[in-house]
């Protein structure tokens, strides 16, 4: 006779769980007074190890559980085959007991039921088991780290927190369990180092994980990617679909990842500080077809989607050359994304065709190989920035310039004229420190359809290739000089802005690497001493830029919620308030830079490396939620614009006087923009480019709020506007070809004069347009300029009517204050009345 099946023999449980038995199981087993094996218990579970508290605990819970059925709500409710709803008790806070199990009514089966009895007895108890969490609880009890496989350890470690926050409800107690499922090898070293936070507990463990594995103590399984913070999955994915006439604030991943941290939300209650990385750009609703492009924003500047029938992933420049044979044979568009897909202009975006093809070099990133007596760098287009600069560091060299923002890959870099600070040696763009670029282009039948050039300084097309925005070919490789290693000494200087004007320029002879922020409604400029030092000098600092750091998701929310309260109120004085702390804050930690682990003094002296560029919030396992980039477009963040105007430096003196003009009209105007950086001021020479800057130049960037809506009008706006139409069109500033609004745009091609040399070479090299897109043309080209209803709130286009801004909202087309040419939006409490044309000269 079959046994009977149904609830388990205790000794049974006690044979499952010997190895590590959840403290309910040793409970249940022992008898008020007497004594179970506690040995591997936790102190204060061993502790509780008596059968009274464990009584009393069930008695609680039953309890509670009684009150959630007469009111329908709490505990888990199922209804099962035959039609009864059974409500089980509330689990107990730590482990899974017999006798909690027990209660949960577990179906039963005597062996006469047949077979269909017998199935659905397995359904049955599968079912009970989901709902009493028994099988999670005991997994997480016994969840352990298997050889060196740290990352996968810790996912499973972060989901199971999720399922069952209760186990472990505080973190010092999630640091103890998490120590002690650790290998051995590594255990006894985190737990001497006694640290309260996980975060750092994690860190430690990842990297004498490492460590073991270079060692040889331990074996890795799998591929040595798997523990790689750079190569983590994305926790949610875009959504596609159109914006129509885009008028609101539509973040396309945002409904999903939403959706995701709402499942696994419970992570927010902990203080785990690791990010989210950043989602991919590409979201395909069919494998490699029916894609959709994204920035790292989550929205383009005109708020409407970007399309491509079809992505392709080449790993090899010999796939780079099939892809554009292909293209060029059959006639089709390309364009190519780099994984981070960073600009704010829709550079990337293929045209508008059901053949267009997305070219994605997020795996053309394995070679970068080092020419230590040669002085150089070749590295795949796809290889990001920091592996670049940590293989170069390596090898006791530096590369002597680097955009401050580091999730940007080598190919993408250069196409679009990314840049540093220097007016010294070869200057702060990246571009001119270029000496190879091997671009894979069109070529006739006879030649296959597609050739490689391998282009340097010897070569006529070298200028045209070094800043080609994407519209010349695939650049493959790219060479770029390098120099003996050495350190960075910096030192900030906050104090106010009189005379800045006249100090720039000296500011930038006496330092190689040095910048200033401006703080206008705080009349203060913060001077960066950032010079060159011996590799021998004394000092291990990092720069670790407050805004590119990782931010507690409730903290970006919360920051973004009050400022989106301040603009709906009109609340100058508010922002103002937030500004001041802001910068105070700034001050305090010297913006992010770190002598060792903290900022302890000035000067922060540091490998060129770890000091030339940052952006942390870029790494990070899929698996924690609690923290992102703060403008993560999936958790409702910081959302901005971002404007950046290039000067010619004999210009720049009167812009600044300009500016102190309008601020001095009203300081508070200018806390919107405080809030952020205010204007960050950089240095770079003339260049040998053809879109490169045609004299040496002073680069200024600056952020301001973006409303959620596209025809929601923003507080101060006019002022905003004036300063970006004072820049672009009192003092033809030059706009940088991947950030800026459209107006920004404007008849860009008459403010570099080897401008048409550039579109001569593009029409030699892709004579078929097949790189060109309706978004480059107008880049490059310009256009008419939009003109719809509150064209003029985004950028889209100056404001001639009053249409163009919002007068519903109070919101009207007039003269700029101090530039009165410019043609702005700005709030008036009386309504002007009708429609009057304010023509832009």
């Amino acid at each position: 006779m079959p046994p009977r099946r149904g609830r388990p023999r205790r000794n049974n449980t006690e044979t499952e769980y010997n190895n590590n038995p959840p403290p309910e199981i040793v409970n249940a087993n022992t008898t008020t007074g007497g004594t179970g094996n506690n040995d591997n218990l936790p102190p204060e579970t061993a502790n509780a190890n008596t059968n009274a508290g464990f009584q009393q605990r069930m008695s609680s819970t039953s309890g509670r559980n009684n009150n959630n059925v007469n009111n329908n709500i709490g505990g888990n409710t199922e209804v099962h085959a035959s039609g009864i709803d059974r409500t089980n008790p509330e689990p107990p806070q730590q482990g899974c007991t017999y006798k909690y199990f027990a209660s949960c009514n577990p179906p039963t089966f005597f062996g006469k039921e047949g077979a269909s009895g017998l199935l659905k007895w397995v359904e049955e108890m599968e079912t009970t088991l989901k709902i009493s969490q028994c099988l999670e609880k005991h997994q997480f009890w016994n969840h352990s780290m298997v050889r060196a496989e740290h990352q996968k350890y810790t996912d499973r470690f972060h989901e199971l927190t999720c399922l069952l926050p209760h186990m472990f409800p505080t973190e010092i107690k999630l640091v103890e369990k998490h120590i002690k499922g650790l290998v051995p090898q590594i255990r006894n070293t985190v737990m001497a180092a006694e640290h309260t936070e996980l975060k750092k507990t994690i860190i430690l463990a990842a990297k004498l994980s490492d460590e073991v594995v270079r060692s040889g103590t331990l074996v890795k399984k799998g591929k040595a990617s798997d523990t790689n913070l750079n190569k983590s999955t994305s926790v949610s994915k875009f959504t596609s679909g159109n914006t129509g006439n885009a008028t609101t604030r539509k973040r396309k991943w945002q409904d999903k990842g939403k959706k995701k941290m709402q499942e696994e939300g419970t992570l927010w209650t902990l203080t785990t500080t690791l990010a989210i990385p950043p989602p991919p750009p590409i979201q395909c609703t069919n494998g490699t077809t029916g894609c959709t492009l994204h920035n790292s924003y989550g929205i383009w500047g005109d708020r409407k989607d970007c399309f491509a029938p079809k992505v392709v992933y080449p790993m090899t420049q010999d796939q780079l050359v099939s892809i554009v044979a292909n293209a060029t044979k059959y006639k089709h568009k390309l364009k190519v994304v780099s994984k981070f897909s960073h600009t704010i202009p829709k550079l990337a975006c293929p045209a508008t065709s059901d053949s267009s093809v997305l070219v994605s070099t997020d795996q053309y990133s394995s070679n970068i190989d080092v020419n230590i007596n040669g002085l150089t760098v070749t590295a795949d287009a796809g290889v990001g920035l920091r592996d670049l600069i940590n293989k170069v560091e390596d090898a006791g060299l530096s590369l002597a310039a680097a955009p401050y923002w580091e999730g940007v890959s080598v190919g993408g870099l250069i196409s679009s004229g990314a840049h540093g600070s220097s007016w010294w040696g070869k200057g702060g763009s990246v571009h001119d420190h270029v000496v190879g670029i091997d671009m894979v282009v069109p070529a006739l039948e006879s030649q296959g359809f597609a050739k490689i050039l391998h282009l340097d300084e010897t070569n006529q097309l070298f200028n045209a290739a070094k800043v080609s925005l994407g519209t010349l070919g695939i650049i493959s490789k790219v060479t770029l000089s390098l120099e003996k290693g050495f350190k960075r000494s910096i030192s900030l200087n906050f104090t106010d802005d009189a005379g800045m004007e006249d100090a720039f320029i000296s500011h930038a002879k006496a330092h190689e690497f040095g910048d200033i922020t401006w703080y206008p409604s705080n009349q203060m400029a913060v001077y960066r001493h950032d010079d060159r030092v011996p590799l021998a000098t004394k000092g291990d600092g990092t720069n670790d830029f407050l805004g590119f750091q990782s931010n507690l998701i409730v903290v970006s929310k919360s920051t973004r919620a009050t400022e989106k309260a301040l603009e709906m109120a009109k609340n100058v004085k508010g922002k103002c308030a937030m500004a001041s702390s802001f910068i105070g804050y700034k001050k305090l930690v010297a913006n992010g830079l770190k002598n060792n682990l903290i900022f302890t003094g000035y000067p922060v002296i540091g490998r060129q490396g770890k000091m030339q560029t940052s952006g942390s919030c870029l790494y990070s396992p899929s698996s924690d939620i609690a923290n992102a980039c703060a403008w993560d477009p999936r958790i409702n963040g910081l959302f901005f614009y971002e404007t950046t105007v290039i000067f010619s430096a004999d210009k720049f003196r009167d812009f600044i006087c300009d500016v102190k003009k309008l601020r001095d009209i009203n300081p508070e105007n200018f806390c919107g923009v405080d809030i952020y950086n205010g204007f960050l001021i950089r240095f770079i020479k003339a260049s040998t480019a053809y879109l490169g800057q045609p004299v040496d130049s002073v680069v200024v960037d600056f952020n301001y709020y973006r409303a959620d809506s596209a025809m929601t009008p923003r507080l101060n706006q006019n002022v905003m506007e004036e300063v970006e139409q004072m820049a672009f069109f009192k003092y033809d500033a030059r706009p940088h070809w991947a950030k800026n609004r459209k107006i920004a745009f404007s008849n860009v091609g008459r403010k570099y004069k080897n401008f048409n040399k550039f579109v001569a070479t593009k029409m030699k090299i892709d004579p078929h347009n097949i790189f060109s897109s309706d978004w480059s043309d107008e880049l490059l080209y310009g256009s008419k300029g939009e003109d719809y209803d509150g064209c003029a709130l985004e950028g889209e286009c100056i404001c001639s009517e009053h249409r163009h801004c919002s007068p519903i909202n109070g919101y009207f087309c007039e003269y700029g204050l101090v530039y009165k040419e410019a043609r702005v939006c700005k709030y008036s409490q009386s309504s002007l009345g009708g429609v009057v044309n304010l023509p832009f000269y």
